[in-house]
């Protein structure tokens, strides 16, 4: 029998993986259509009950502990893609790009671009079978917190969200001062 922890490694590198498999899907779609297209209309999907998680506040920073993020803290996306990091927590400020299809495959999630201060481009996966999802609209202004993971493409920021288990302090996305976690 599998222990509760690899369970969840397993659980969130199918997740990773799948997120960087569409990422990629993506990326190789926009390169392959004309630069002049304009992109498909969606399908309409069946309408999903919301996760019982709600907006709320979002509430003052509390101090981390130091021997958390002295492991893991990591201060642009830039820094971690040319060290080519993974598995590092950070916090950031970052202007949405461009928007993209939900991911309804497995554990669903929102899925947009994002450009840190250095002009790195990384997609964000957002859990919004765990968190509400995020109203965002491209070149607004958004804080993450949550985790890296590197690839060739610039990297993806998951976990953005709380912890089910209560174990980490988990990531949230801040957007016009309401936390979604």
């Amino acid at each position: 029998m599998i222990g509760v922890k690899r369970r969840k490694q397993i659980l969130s590198a199918i997740a990773l993986l799948a997120a960087i498999g569409i990422y990629w899907q993506q990326s190789q779609l926009s390169t392959s259509a004309p630069a002049n297209s304009e992109e498909q209309p969606r399908e309409t999907q069946p309408e999903r009950t919301e996760p019982e998680h709600t907006e709320r506040e979002a509430p003052p920073r509390r101090p981390r502990s130091p021997a958390k993020e002295t492991r893991t803290a990591i201060t642009s996306f830039s820094e971690a893609f040319a060290e080519r990091k993974s598995e590092r927590w950070m916090t950031v400020s970052v202007r949405v790009i461009k928007t993209l299809p939900d991911d309804n495959k497995g554990s669903r999630h929102q899925r947009f671009l994002v450009e840190g201060r250095d002009g790195t481009t990384v997609l964000v996966a957002h859990n919004i079978d765990l968190a509400k999802p995020v109203p965002l609209r491209i070149d607004e202004t958004i804080e993450i917190r949550g985790r890296y993971e590197w690839n060739e493409k610039g990297g993806v920021l998951h976990w953005t969200h709380a912890d089910p288990s209560g174990r980490l302090d988990g990531g949230w996305i801040r957007h016009q001062g309401i936390e979604y976690r």
